[in-house]
């Protein structure tokens, strides 16, 4: 693949990413995806797969075999992936994590409705406990 070579470091410094601008448009791999993302490479896979899946983009628009060099010096195809799909991956990987922030809101606060219906549990028997003792 040919093109500009952009590098790209993400605001913690934890990542830095060489994004691969052809076109118009930057080419990553799922590895770099994953990188960008702060997630696993099967994270992203399995996203990939539901957006093509569920048709919000065509695999054949947005997906190309791309010669890059790896570590070893040798040039590998693999598949690269438009920037077009940042934004897909984006909104699936947000609302993963809604989810589970959503489920542990949810846990949490099942948790506090069970020790304020504790609370009042206790209270109401200490009241009877002393009515009891005045008869």
């Amino acid at each position: 693949m040919t093109g500009e070579v952009i590098l790209y470091q993400t605001e913690d410094g934890a990542a830095q990413i060489s994004l691969r601008a052809m076109d118009g448009t930057v080419w990553l791999t799922q590895a770099e995806m994953a990188a960008l993302f702060d997630t696993s490479k099967q994270s992203i896979s399995l996203h990939l797969r539901n957006i093509f899946a569920d048709g919000e983009l065509v695999a054949d628009s947005v997906v190309k075999e791309s010669l890059i060099p790896a570590a070893d010096g040798k040039t590998y195809a693999t598949q690269t992936y438009s920037g077009k799909l940042r934004m897909e991956v984006a909104q699936q990987l947000a609302a993963d994590r809604f989810a589970d922030f959503d489920a542990a809101r949810k846990q949490a606060d099942a948790a506090q409705a069970d020790t304020d219906d504790l609370a009042a549990i206790e209270a109401l028997a200490k009241d009877l406990s002393r009515d009891r003792g005045k008869g």
